[in-house]
């Protein structure tokens, strides 16, 4: 849950490889659009759909994350350190 909470809040930029094929672009982070729970719920719903069986995401996974006051998108290669 924290990558992708990582990658909602801040965003993401870069070369990104998906099953073979390497996309890149950059994704707005989403922090101002909606509260932590908001967030949380949408995670949570993301890991359990498509076959999924993660456990819920707790809004204060999204605080910790939203706290760290990241100013800038993610790169792939950060996101996997």
């Amino acid at each position: 849950p924290r990558r992708l909470a990582r990658i909602l809040l801040h965003g993401l930029q870069g070369p990104v490889e998906v099953r073979g094929m390497t996309y890149n672009n950059l994704m707005p982070g989403l922090a101002a659009q909606f509260n932590d729970a908001e967030f949380a719920a949408v995670l949570t719903y993301v890991r359990n759909s498509w076959g999924n069986t993660a456990p819920p995401v707790p809004a204060s996974a999204i605080a910790a994350e939203r706290a760290a006051n990241r100013a800038t998108p993610w790169t792939w290669a950060e996101l996997n350190r």
